[in-house]
């Protein structure tokens, strides 16, 4: 069996800082304009630079007075406002960042204020970059630092490569990224901007963190961290705090690591920084589970998790995800632990985060392992190891160091103390010449000596190794033979059964597909026999006959339900599921389904309710849709006993489209949850009536939703209510 190799925890240090700062804006010339003035330096200016302690709550006032001042504002006067209005919104709102930038541009570029167009392309790019759009924040960071050479605009250039840097870093290439960084900071040095500094010290330190430097990586955040503390920048020490936390947790000094989260969640409770709080919820939660604290480690990754899908932060997504998987693999949950790894690879992947599908399959692998699922904690190690060894690579390490040295040397070789000292060493080394060539010759002579025994020893050491591993290769050369020889087995077989799979898929397909006419016909002959009796016997007022009815009709719905499950199964199990997704006008939908299942519903007193603006469209498959939406009304008929109630609602939230299915019925038992949309023939229960189930409905509901660019929860509590939620995208992806 393959080894499986186990890794570190994965620490959320990727609060990275925007190195920007709001300017001064204009002035007015008469009263109003001292006014807008006064304001905006003593209170807007404050407040965006966070030079004092000031809460969230306090952020909407300071962007309504902004607002308030653009009526009475010259139009290079409102391109400053919607650009400081923009820079307030960018850590809690990106939409209105965006809004605002654009607006911005617009005027600017009609007043041909170029540095203007450059500030709001930056702020764009920034909020991209967060929502882990990466493709587009490079193009625009890249056409930033165009434009702003262009008309040598240092700090719009400078903000550009720092934005570029946090990206490359991000992605996992890291020369590129401290070359980008690099030339950030020795711009801002070039144009003393001390609050950029910190900024690209803080980032640098990020990517020296990532390469396992730590002690580089501590000094160039304390350089960060005093220029902050200094400034009272308190959104940005509460960055610095987390990240040396960071680095601190990776040296494995967990007392230090937890402090130094604890400051920095303080600082953004005080100020609201969703994404930092986040990020100190997923570190703090991680610490927990070091230190075997595993319940308060679950409670801050479930509110990380909770966070990051509020803000659409799908990096913080990833890292909660990660967390939460690693505490219960360590609790010995394994089967959680796998569903949150497996999660955290498939964002991970959308956004091209290559360095946490790399750790997290390594997690898996090991999960699986534990499991018994050989073969998957195979494929999971292989896909580990083969990312490992992309993104090492020993000429990123050289290249690190050949920067660092070009940057030190720039700085030295610009500053006057450096000449002096040159200087002045150079006529001491010429006064002490015969000294220290009388010494160097002993010296010399010594270290001779101390090679050749160096060598001697070496050549001793290097024998015995050779032998060792000798012996070594021998023993992988036969283990390598006997996985070969299993490989080629487990090869052969997995064809075997795959031939089978398919001989069944379409078995079931010939099956549903044939018998549906049949059913029809049946059904409809029904409803001639019935009609006939009604009207030529008088048979309306027969109870008898209306229960039996009844009967016949809930039998005959639950066959077709059946077939047309069974077929669904068989076309997905084929890889021909059908998806042709539209606006569909969700409230219709919903409306229509619950049509379809009166009859049922007043069988058994059940109440039938809606919750669902008019408004509300989503972009989905009518005949998936439709399909999901019929098992899960299906299964809360099923469920539901007399005189209980089925609701189903749907509402906008976060750019998606939340569908939900209630119902208060007996509820689904907690050892079910877990394996709830696998094909089983032990969870599948009889209804509140006897009636009987495939156990084939979850199974296809999952597949269909994530066939919609979705995904699925359910809330259950037993003998009181269930709910499923799903979110389906609210419009065409672009």
């Amino acid at each position: 069996m393959t080894e499986i190799v186990l890794i570190n925890y994965i620490s959320a240090d990727n609060l990275l800082e925007h190195t920007r700062k709001v300017k001064k804006l204009g002035t007015y010339s008469n009263w109003q304009h001292t006014l807008f003035r006064y304001i905006i330096k003593y209170v807007g200016i404050a407040i965006l630079l966070c030079t004092t302690s000031i809460a969230m709550s306090q952020h909407q006032p300071t962007i309504d007075s902004l607002n308030s001042l653009i009526s009475n504002a010259t139009e290079k006067q409102r391109v400053d406002i919607y650009i400081a209005i923009a820079y307030e919104y960018q850590y809690s709102d990106s939409a209105n960042t965006y809004k605002h930038a654009n607006l911005a541009i617009e005027l600017a570029e009609k007043l041909e204020l170029a540095e203007k167009v450059i500030d709001a392309n930056d702020l764009k790019a920034w909020v991209c970059m967060t929502q882990g759009n990466y493709n587009e924040a490079r193009k625009l960071y890249l056409q930033v630092a165009e434009d702003a050479k262009l008309i040598d605009y240092k700090q719009g250039e400078a903000r550009a490569f720092g934005g570029l840097g946090i990206i490359y870093r991000q992605r996992g290439n890291y020369s590129e990224a401290l070359e980008s960084l690099f030339k950030s900071l020795t711009i801002n040095q070039a144009i003393r901007d001390t609050f950029a500094m910190s900024g690209d010290y803080n980032n640098i330190a990020t990517v020296y963190s990532t390469q396992g430097e730590y002690e580089k990586a501590l000094e160039y955040h304390n350089r960060s961290l005093e220029i902050k503390i200094n400034q009272k920048e308190l959104r940005k020490t509460a960055t610095s705090y987390n990240n040396i936390g960071v680095i601190y947790w990776k040296m494995k000094e967990l007392d230090k690591a937890l402090e130094n989260y604890q400051k920095s969640l303080e600082i953004q409770e005080q100020v609201n920084d969703k994404m930092g709080l986040a990020g100190s919820y997923i570190n703090i939660g991680e610490v927990y589970t070091e230190q075997g604290r595993y319940d308060e480690a679950l409670n801050y990754l479930n509110q990380a998790i909770q966070l990051s899908n509020e803000i659409n932060d799908r990096v913080s997504l990833i890292y909660s995800l990660v967390g939460l998987g690693q505490t219960h693999s360590r609790k010995g949950n394994l089967v959680m632990a796998k569903k949150y790894f497996k999660r955290a690879i498939e964002v991970a992947e959308e956004i091209g985060y290559p360095t946490i599908v790399r750790d997290a399959a390594g997690e898996l692998a090991e999960v699986e392992n534990k499991l018994g699922n050989y073969k998957n904690a195979y494929e999971a190690h292989r896909k580990h190891k083969m990312l490992s060894d992309s993104l090492y690579n020993e000429s990123i390490s050289k290249r690190i160091a050949k920067l660092e040295a070009e940057n030190e040397f720039r700085k030295e070789r610009d500053s006057i103390a450096f000449s002096y000292e040159r200087e002045r060493v150079r006529y001491v080394a010429e006064l002490k010449y015969s000294q220290v060539k009388q010494t160097a010759t002993y010296v010399g002579l010594g270290l001779l000596l101390v090679i050749a025994i160096v060598l001697f020893l070496f050549y001793q050491s290097k024998q015995k190794a050779n032998h060792q591993l000798g012996l070594l290769n021998n023993e992988i050369y036969n283990q390598n033979e006997e996985i070969t020889e299993k490989n080629e087995a487990l090869s052969q077989a997995n064809e075997h059964l795959t031939e089978l799979n398919k001989t069944k898929s379409r078995f079931f397909s010939i099956i549903s597909h044939d018998i549906r006419r049949p059913m029809n016909l049946m059904l409809g002959f029904y409803s001639i026999i019935k009609s006939h009796l009604e009207s030529e016997y008088d048979a309306k007022e027969d109870k008898r006959l209306q229960e039996m009815s009844g009967h016949l009709n809930t039998a005959s719905d639950g066959v077709l339900n059946l077939l047309d499950n069974l077929l669904s199964w068989a076309m997905k199990e084929e890889g021909s599921m059908p998806y042709n997704p539209e606006y569909l006008n969700i409230k219709e939908t919903l409306e229509e389904c619950l049509s379809s299942i009166e009859l049922q519903a007043q069988s058994k007193s059940i109440k039938l309710e809606t919750d669902i603006p008019k408004s509300v469209k989503g972009w989905v498959d009518l005949n998936g849709f439709m399909t999901i939406i019929r098992n899960l009304t299906g299964n809360a008929l099923k469920f539901t006993p007399e005189g209980g109630t089925i609701t189903l609602g749907a509402y906008k939230e976060n750019g998606k489209i939340r569908v939900t299915v209630s119902d208060t019925g007996i509820g689904i038992p907690e050892e079910k949850l877990d394996n709830l949309y696998e094909i089983n023939e032990e969870k599948v229960s009889d209804g509140t009536k006897g009636e009987k189930g495939s156990g084939l409905g979850l199974n296809i509901v999952y597949d269909l939703v994530k066939l919609n660019r979705g995904y699925i929860e359910v809330e259950s509590v037993e003998n009181d209510h269930t709910t499923f939620t799903m979110y389906f995208p609210s419009g065409e992806p672009m």
